[in-house]
């Protein structure tokens, strides 16, 4: 049984998915499951992820319905059977020491969470940038009380900066059918979580591109964030 379960939901990623992966498999943490959930792509996503699993016994695909980030994250969370888990999307990238930092981080406390700094990636990236973290510790609840009301860009809400011990997810899932569904999700998260530790090294690589989910809301959906 791997340490760590990754999970990467994929859909109509075949331009970036191979630096995904890659950037995963050159982890200086080896101890990794790395569940590919196939999310329904009709272009060759799927093919390639079925590509890597035929090189690396540690990846392990699933190919469903296209149902939406969330039930894809469910899926894979059903599967995953490591003491952490770690969410990656399927257009980002990590640094190669991102898993060790963090387990180390995670296994040296007590906290239930380990969050880290994460760039900002643009197409020309002349205006890639990270948020200027300091490193602490800090309870769930104050969290959401006092850090999440901040401007912070996500940190605190994006579900892919983070590595979690698996107790966490014994009562809690992502909701489907919404948007903006890692609101929901971080909110239960902190209302779970004893304490935080924060890593103000920049660990993830998170591309911004223009046809991206958070680009293309329309105003409706924002009913779901209120």
């Amino acid at each position: 049984m791997a340490q760590v379960s990754i999970i990467v939901p994929v859909y109509q990623v075949e331009k970036y998915l191979r630096q995904c992966i890659d950037s995963i498999l050159a982890q200086t943490f080896t101890d990794f499951e790395l569940i590919l959930v196939d999310d329904g792509s009709k272009d060759q996503s799927g093919q390639i992820c079925e590509e890597y699993s035929e090189r690396d016994s540690r990846i392990c695909v699933i190919h469903t319905e296209n149902r939406g980030a969330a039930a894809a994250r469910n899926a894979g969370l059903a599967r995953a059977s490591g003491a952490y888990i770690a969410f990656v999307d399927s257009d980002d990238y990590l640094s190669e020491n991102m898993l060790q930092r963090m387990c180390e981080v995670i296994q040296n406390s007590k906290c239930d969470l380990v969050i880290c700094n994460f760039l900002h990636v643009f197409p020309d990236e002349k205006d890639n940038f990270s948020l200027p973290l300091q490193d602490m510790e800090i309870s769930g609840r104050e969290v959401l009380a006092h850090q999440k009301t901040q401007k912070n860009y996500g940190v605190w809400t994006v579900v892919w900066n983070k590595l979690y011990k698996r107790k966490l997810f014994e009562n809690l899932r992502f909701p489907e059918g919404k948007y903006f569904e890692d609101e929901f999700f971080s909110d239960q998260l902190y209302l779970s979580c004893g304490s935080v530790h924060v890593v103000s090294d920049v660990l993830y690589f998170y591309r911004v591109w223009e046809s991206s989910t958070m680009n293309t809301q329309k105003t409706r959906n924002y009913l779901d964030l209120i």
